[in-house]
């Protein structure tokens, strides 16, 4: 998809490719009887899912996220003509996340799926709104599940995924600093920027049920993108994450679980400051009563460094997870 294409067109565009894709692949799915559903289970052991480690399963499923949270003390440098600090400053950002996907099990080894992002950024304080300013990301991700192996507890998949953003900053400091470094307005600077950015990543996932009460996790993928504001014209990245839970309505009648997630990645889409090494933990509390049905509260923390700085973001928040197998 071109970054030069018009957001309204590139939106367009976006909306009709998940058209063809329901139109090509849905009655496939709607010909299986309600018997053959395919569900996250393994070995008696029913996962509990989450978007930080996802699943290697062929099912089919509506997601959909609705979360926010806070970056704690995030610093802002003003710097003079000879590296200099001229002002800093320390404030609070808070930031909205809301997210849709749809995947389809297009055939007993084959999953495709098609997920739309969007998340905004604010300053809570004056002082963290001049210095970060505000920021907004919309983006899709387009992509499949491949089954490779499957045991009666251990399920290993490969995937393969397209990612895309629109990213719009609004920065005053940012001006102010370009103002500073180049002794004036500089024609290439402004309040508002905006960009794209595009990634291709492939991996493998991992599934064990090690009992009826507890299901492990793997995942790791491997690939390239062309991030907005970066100094290299494309980067290498690369993601892991780990999971274990506990789902205590398979061998008792509390409809509870419990999953908790370590994620390391180097690449964060939409972030134009962002370093490498982001490191995210957290909980998961799911209700697990339904067997088509779940929903889970996210608690995650993340330590995110910061490019050209010492600086290193802590970042706290919650999510709702809604997830319907059919």
């Amino acid at each position: 998809m071109s970054p030069f294409m018009n957001p309204n067109t590139r939106c367009a565009a976006t909306f009709g490719a998940a058209a063809v894709f329901v139109s090509l692949f849905a009655p496939a799915a709607l010909a299986q009887e309600e018997n053959e559903k395919k569900l996250p289970v393994l070995g008696g052991h029913n996962f509990i899912i989450s978007a930080q480690v996802p699943e290697p399963f062929i099912t089919t499923f509506i997601r959909n996220a609705t979360g926010g949270g806070l970056a704690l003390e995030v610093e802002t440098v003003l710097t003079g003509p000879a590296g200099d600090t001229l002002v800093s400053e320390k404030g609070d950002l808070a930031f909205l996340d809301l997210g849709f996907e749809f995947q389809l099990a297009a055939t007993d080894w084959l999953a495709l799926r098609l997920a739309f992002e969007g998340a905004a950024r604010v300053g809570t304080s004056l002082q963290s709104l001049l210095g970060n300013g505000v920021s907004a990301v919309y983006g899709y991700s387009l992509g499949g599940t491949f089954r490779l192996v499957e045991a009666e507890k251990v399920i290993i998949s490969a995937t393969a995924d397209l990612t895309g953003n629109a990213i719009y900053e609004i920065g005053i400091l940012r001006l102010v600093q370009d103002v500073i470094d180049e002794g004036d307005i500089p024609d290439s600077s402004g309040v508002v920027a905006s960009g794209t950015d595009k990634a291709a990543v492939g991996g493998l996932r991992f599934a064990w049920a090690a009992s009826r009460l507890i299901g492990v996790r793997l995942n790791g993928a491997v690939g390239v993108a062309d991030l907005f504001r970066s100094d290299e014209e494309t980067k290498f990245s690369f993601v892991f994450g780990a999971a274990v839970g506990f789902n205590f309505a398979n061998t008792s009648n509390v409809p509870v679980g419990l999953l908790g997630f370590f994620k390391f990645t180097n690449f964060s889409p939409g972030a134009s400051n962002v370093a490498d090494e982001i490191v995210t933990t957290g909980l998961e509390i799911d209700y697990t009563g339904h067997e088509d049905f779940s929903m889970g509260l996210e608690l995650a923390g993340s330590r995110i460094p910061i490019v050209n700085s010492d600086q290193t973001i802590s970042t706290a928040g919650a999510k709702i997870n809604l997830r319907y197998f059919f």
